[in-house]
């Protein structure tokens, strides 16, 4: 049996020091649990990641329909069992409904703005 594979989107660097060390603790959880972790980000937030072990997608925020469009089929085909949505903001909160089938969505409201 493979292990599960988990989603972390996070498209917006953290605002501070407290923040970052609970979005790598949440990660790190998931991989100390068995899980492909593969996280969703853009390019000013692939430093924070760069010491994990997980898969880095650097094209969360594409631009044009066309790359949506490319994205939503790519987070759909790679058949994540969680997402967990750790930015909040409106665009995240949009590709859960564009994303089909849908994984279970998690949102953490503590990383809202």
């Amino acid at each position: 049996m493979s292990s599960p594979a988990v989603l972390f989107i996070r498209l917006h660097p953290p605002g501070d020091e407290r923040e970052k060390a609970r979005i790598l603790a949440l990660i790190t959880a998931q991989i100390d649990a068995g899980c492909m972790v593969t996280v969703l980000t853009t390019t000013p937030c692939r430093p924070i990641f760069a010491s994990l072990p997980v898969t880095l997608w650097g094209d969360g925020a594409p631009r044009g329909l066309l790359r949506l469009l490319e994205l939503m089929r790519r987070l759909s085909w790679a058949q994540f069992s969680a997402v967990y949505d750790l930015d909040g903001r409106f665009r995240v909160r949009a590709y859960k409904w564009l994303v089909r089938p849908c994984p279970p969505w998690h949102r953490d409201v503590t990383f809202r703005l």
